[in-house]
């Protein structure tokens, strides 16, 4: 939340402006969401590694990181495509 605010008021807007252009927007929130799923895609990284050198159990990091990862970015992404 502070990446995508800290960069959205570097751009000389505030969080709760109804005006945001799509591309002003965008700057902001591709990075804050990037910082919101790296732990998730890191769980899926070693989850698969682990899986591949013969640990079956990270395989469940490796499903939560998926499904936590692919959540976050429908989350974010859902209220850019309806316009809210």
């Amino acid at each position: 939340m502070f990446v995508g605010d800290g960069l959205l008021t570097a751009q000389g807007y505030r969080s709760g402006d109804l005006d945001i252009p799509a591309g002003v927007a965008l700057r902001a929130g591709v990075p804050a969401v990037l910082v919101l799923i790296t732990p998730a895609i890191c769980a899926l990284m070693f989850g698969l590694r682990a899986r591949r050198l013969g640990m079956r159990a990270g395989a469940i990091p490796a499903l939560v990181g998926l499904v936590v990862a692919a959540i976050s970015l429908m989350f974010n992404a859902l209220p850019l495509a309806l316009g809210m």
